[in-house]
């Protein structure tokens, strides 16, 4: 076999001392380009991703995006433990290097104040804060980092109705405090034995430290919880995609005139800047939605008339450094601690006033925490939950009147939980099979028996049904309720979220609230003794939502706070987010034991105990 000779690199000696082969040298020349070939292949196939539009989230979909970033974050965190320092060295100098550049205006957030309030008063104001705010996409090592970060618990002698005080300290991935404030924070207690838990709210001191307060609310053994919701770069992305797309995610129109089977789709929005850019020209279907701002994309072959189909779009404009940023720090436990707690001879009675007796502002200004659950059921601080879970109990309550949803998928869990513990007969039989499209629809049940009627009503676009839903299934919410007739006595509950979170930023999701909140002062007028619910915000933590779930349940407790002030001693609201966070509420649609605490809560305020 030809051998080749190298020389010693030690000076004067001249040895053949690396003996080796031809065809191994080739072997591992041949390795080494195979595995260029296949990394270069991979990182021009996600550059490409990158700069077409529309296939972004496909192409690394299809590539186990989510399984990549879940790895590099692993690894990340452990190349910052052990070369946390020679990291945060090679920054110091970069920064150092550039003494003659200006240096960039660190954003500092405004106090919120009345962090205690069960509803958002405030967090519109910092909007321009996190949209001005720069993100370093190539060093996501400046982010709090909750594995870094710690928790003190103050006050470890605790009794029932105590305040437990944490002492929360927010660290970035080099294990350096941060300096500013502007994260959001999760603290909450619960118990599995017990089936117990709490939410509690936390204080931003806007230097990178925060005190969480939870309220002792059972005897016995107690788990204190801290994570990190959503971090204010993941806002900051968020804000910046809205002012440059125009909408987080879009829904979709389809357009057909003869044949169902030749169409074309665009993207839709509440504006309509953006598809115009995207397709040369948009329709405003804006009287069709009821006069509430709605745009799609021009079709290329078909008229703006022949729109016939809706649906959901979730194409998403991000590259891999902003998708890891928006996932990768979301929901991330800090720290737990157990706690005993103990109780006192003069403990805090529980409330004795009726929840439909409790004055209906009162639901509006309530503190946190607003309840807590123990042996498994929910328990109201402000009032007494005296209405039975029984079927003989609801139907007393609803018997003789009709109980109208109108919203999303959410208040369509509770028309059918209701259904089912009512028993009542659907009109439609296609429901019953749980049909994508068919969930999408108008849907009526009853009880000819008790005079019971229930109605599920979708709102107004934008909405993201399954695609290829007919557009006759959506109308607005003020449309719904200027149908309902004078002297009425049903019971209305109301509620957006998740779609209109999708879509609208707060100014459009404010023309939305505005359009509904007059055609409820026009049914009080002719109807007073109605009663009308607006569903709270509910807890999520499911990650492929990508949405800063913690800012924006804020922005829209905000405006509906805001544009029912007038109202809110005519109109109730249900308070679901401390509820659904403390029991830890994972998917976007709750189970069915939260459901059916949170239709509980519900028919305590709806229903008189007098027949109890």
């Amino acid at each position: 076999m030809a051998l080749r000779k190298r020389k010693s690199k030690i000076k004067g000696l001249s040895v053949a001392d690396a003996k080796i082969p031809y065809c191994m040298s080739k072997k591992n020349t041949c390795l080494v380009l195979l595995a260029t070939f296949f990394i270069s292949a991979f990182f021009t196939l996600v550059s490409i991703s990158e700069t077409m539009p529309g296939n972004v989230y496909r192409i690394k979909e299809s590539v186990g995006w989510q399984a990549i970033t879940y790895h590099h974050r692993k690894i990340v965190n452990l190349a910052t433990t052990f070369l946390g320092p020679v990291e945060e060295e090679k920054h110091s100098k970069e920064t150092s290097t550039a003494d003659n550049l200006a240096i960039e205006e660190v954003v500092r957030f405004t106090p919120i104040v009345q962090p205690s309030a069960s509803l958002a008063r405030n967090i519109i104001s910092r909007y321009s804060e996190y949209s001005s705010l720069k993100v370093d996409l190539d060093h996501s090592y400046e982010i709090a980092n909750a594995s870094n970060s710690f928790i003190k618990v103050k006050n470890y002698n605790i009794f029932i109705d105590d305040n437990i005080t944490v002492y929360i300290e927010l660290r970035n991935g080099l294990g350096k405090r941060m300096e500013t404030g502007g994260d959001f924070l999760r603290i909450w207690m619960n118990d599995d034995h017990s089936h117990s838990s709490v939410a509690g709210y936390v204080v931003d001191h806007m230097d990178g430290t925060y005190t969480g307060v939870v309220r002792a609310a059972w005897k016995g053994r107690a788990t204190l919880k801290v994570s990190i919701g959503h971090t204010k770069e993941q806002v900051s992305l968020y804000a910046k995609y809205f002012q440059k797309y125009g909408a987080y995610k879009y829904t979709n129109a389809t357009f057909y005139s003869l044949h169902p089977k030749v169409t074309e789709s665009t993207q839709c929005s509440s504006t309509h800047w953006q598809v115009e850019r995207r397709y040369g020209g948009y329709c405003n279907f804006t009287a069709q939605n009821y006069n509430i701002s709605y745009y799609c994309g021009e079709p290329r072959y078909f008229e703006c008339t022949d729109w016939k189909q809706y649906g959901w779009d979730d194409v998403m404009y991000l590259d891999r450094r902003e998708i890891h940023i928006m996932q990768a720090f979301s929901h991330a436990l800090i720290d737990k601690v157990p706690l005993r707690i103990q109780i006192r001879r003069d403990n805090i009675p529980p409330p004795t006033l009726p929840c439909h007796l409790l004055d209906k502002r009162s639901t509006w200004t309530a503190s946190v925490p607003v309840g807590f659950r123990h042996m498994s059921l929910w328990h109201s601080l402000q009032c007494s939950n005296r209405i039975a879970r029984r079927k003989e109990t609801y139907i007393k309550c609803l018997a003789s009147r009709r109980t109208i949803f109108v919203g999303d998928s959410t208040s369509r869990q509770w028309f059918k939980h209701l259904v089912h513990i009512l028993g009542l007969d659907l009109d439609n039989s296609d429901f019953a099979k749980n049909d994508s499209k068919s969930w999408q629809k108008y849907i009526s049940a009853r009880s000819k028996k008790y005079g019971i009627k229930m109605e599920w009503m979708p709102h107004e676009h934008p909405f993201a049904g399954t695609p290829g839903s007919s557009i006759t299934n959506l109308k607005s919410v003020q449309y719904r309720l200027d149908r309902i007739g004078a002297n009425s006595t049903d019971i209305v509950v109301i509620n957006w979220l998740l779609h209109i979170a999708r879509s609208c930023d707060h100014n459009a999701f404010r023309e939305h609230v505005q359009k509904a909140k007059s055609a409820i002062v026009r049914l009080l007028q002719r109807s007073p003794k109605i009663e009308i619910f607006i569903k709270g915000t509910h807890s999520h933590t499911y990650k492929k939502e990508f949405m800063p779930l913690e800012y924006i349940r804020r922005f829209v407790e905000q405006v509906l706070y805001e544009e029912f002030a007038d109202l809110q001693d005519k109109i109730r609201y249900l308070e679901g987010w401390e509820l659904t966070e403390a029991m830890e509420n994972d998917n976007v649609h709750p189970s069915f034991h939260i459901v059916d605490q949170m239709v509980r809560y519900f028919m305590a305020f709806a229903c008189s105990d007098k027949d109890n």
